[in-house]
């Protein structure tokens, strides 16, 4: 376990309680896939839509600001 903490290994457990692999880090990631690639991907389009929410409450708020008595009638 200390190994692990040290990002030196890779442990790997199919089943839950059933046998787990230890694996060199390095030899895992030559032989398999990203395990959180699809992780990586969501993160990215999370971000991506904070992102465009966040643009939208930017125009909204500088529209506000171009003219602050517009709906003051």
């Amino acid at each position: 376990m200390h190994l692990d903490h040290q990002k030196k290994v890779w442990l790997e457990q199919e089943q839950h309680f059933g046998e787990f692999y230890i694996w060199i880090k390095e030899t895992y990631f030559k032989h398999n896939p990203d395990p959180f690639a699809d992780l990586k991907t969501e993160l990215e389009k999370e971000i991506h839509e904070f992102d465009s929410e966040k643009q939208k409450r930017l125009k909204k708020i500088n529209k506000d600001f171009e003219n602050p008595l517009a709906d003051f009638d």
